[in-house]
């Protein structure tokens, strides 16, 4: 694959011109085509992404982790890095993800949630569940799945506060 086909050909202004030149119908049907086209990218990014970590290719490119290869040799951001490896890993666990991901059911901040309480007899109605989702509603969702018990009451004993010292009285005079 040629990475050049990838890239536009014009520059930025003059994309930033040519969409600034087209009618409303045409803006959204080509927005609405451009992010179908970011998610079936972003679902074969995952799919190598996985294959990568599974081969643990990073260490053959002296990188100590695949976070570490993310963020030096692919450019991601921190939590970019992380997101997507979450997710990769999560894919290879429950390959249904990148179908609902690619459909836009979910999005890769929600697998990144949901991923810690997916198991092979709940996966698909979770996703079900929870289908286009805010990730507000998706941590909701997550939180009622692993609920955590209140913390206990306790008392603890403060030390007394100390006394001040104070300097003995100027003699009057």
């Amino acid at each position: 694959m040629d990475s050049q086909s990838l890239l536009p050909a014009a520059s930025p202004a003059d994309i930033f011109h040519a969409v600034g030149a087209m009618g409303d119908a045409c803006l959204e049907a080509r927005l609405q085509r451009l992010a179908w086209v970011e998610r079936k990218a972003l679902v074969a990014l995952l799919v190598h992404l996985s294959e990568f970590d599974s081969r643990r290719l990073y260490a053959d490119r002296g990188q100590p982790s695949l976070f570490a290869y993310c963020r030096g040799i692919l450019g991601y951001s921190e939590q970019g890095a992380y997101k997507r490896i979450q997710a990769a890993r999560a894919a290879r666990e429950h390959p249904v993800l990148l179908d609902r991901l690619a459909s836009g059911d979910i999005h890769l901040a929600g697998i990144v949630v949901l991923a810690p309480h997916l198991a092979a007899d709940n996966t698909l109605a979770l996703l079900d569940a929870t289908r286009g989702k805010s990730i507000r509603e998706l941590e909701r969702v997550a939180a009622g799945l692993s609920p955590r018990a209140d913390a206990a009451d306790s008392l603890r004993v403060l030390p007394r506060p100390a006394m001040l010292a104070l300097p003995p009285a100027a003699p009057a005079g």
